[in-house]
């Protein structure tokens, strides 16, 4: 992201952090990291160097670090508060860096990693075609990112669901909405996402929906016993891959190669 493009606000951080001891946010991880194993798991198996880009509080950084494999791990973010959190969290297996898109090109350069992730970024930016470019130049050819962001379809679905009008009509008129971290986002169909990677010429190499059908499970992940947490994840994992029902996750997660 560039810092003058991003709309995410200070507000969003605070209401953000945490989001993973809730149920949305465990499985919005844990059908994201799944699915990177079901595509790149054998990758994964020898070291590589991965930049986990508006990274936020680290857990999806924590998680490729504390692998058996030793990959160089480096989480960038522009917001201090992000930061805070990652470093806190921290224990040591993590490089934490504050900056954007921008600030990673001057520092490392082109095709520098071997896996990039961009998780809840795209979304907030008025240009994501350049984000999607920077982030290219960012991955080594033959290289792989991570795209998570808003699903439209899913999104209608939750405002049609709940009879609000006015989500459901800018959605229409514009993509974007106001998400429950109190942030202007935009909500992305696949078919719509698939022409920007394109244009940034990247290759989909496969792509998910997650939060299909349990957008609305607000409990805290302890207060859930562990039988019906797995329960969950695994409806959830099944739901993910349907060429059907992938289109209605409230989050649309791509999987795309740099050739």
């Amino acid at each position: 992201m560039v810092l003058s493009e991003a709309g995410w606000t200070e507000g969003g951080s605070k209401r953000f952090i945490g989001h993973e001891g809730g149920m949305r946010g465990h499985i919005r991880y844990e059908i994201t990291h799944e699915n990177l194993l079901s595509l790149l798991g054998e990758f994964l198996d020898s070291p590589k160097r991965v930049l986990d880009m508006g990274g936020g509080a680290g857990l999806d950084a924590r998680w490729l670090a504390g692998m058996k494999v030793p990959h160089d791990v480096k989480l960038m973010d522009p917001d201090p508060a992000m930061l805070a959190e990652a470093t806190k969290h921290n224990d040591g297996r993590v490089e934490v860096i504050q900056g954007d898109t921008e600030a990673a090109l001057a520092l490392f350069g082109e095709a520098a990693f071997d896996l990039v992730l961009s998780h809840g970024v795209v979304m907030y930016l008025p240009e994501p075609g350049a984000e999607l470019a920077r982030l290219a130049r960012l991955t080594r050819p033959g290289g792989f990112i991570s795209l998570l962001n808003a699903g439209r379809q899913g999104k209608l679905d939750r405002y049609t669901q709940t009879a609000d009008q006015a989500q459901l009509e800018s959605i229409a008129a514009t993509g974007h909405y106001d998400n429950n971290v109190g942030q202007r986002a935009r909500a992305f169909s696949s078919e719509e996402f698939e022409t920007m990677l394109q244009k940034a010429r990247l290759e989909t190499i496969d792509w998910f929906g997650v939060r299909v059908e349990h957008d609305d499970d607000d409990r805290p992940v302890d207060s859930v016993s562990a039988f019906h947490r797995n329960r969950v994840i695994s409806e959830e994992l099944r739901l993910s891959r349907d060429a059907q029902a992938r289109e209605h996750g409230q989050m649309l997660h791509f999987v795309v190669r740099k050739p």
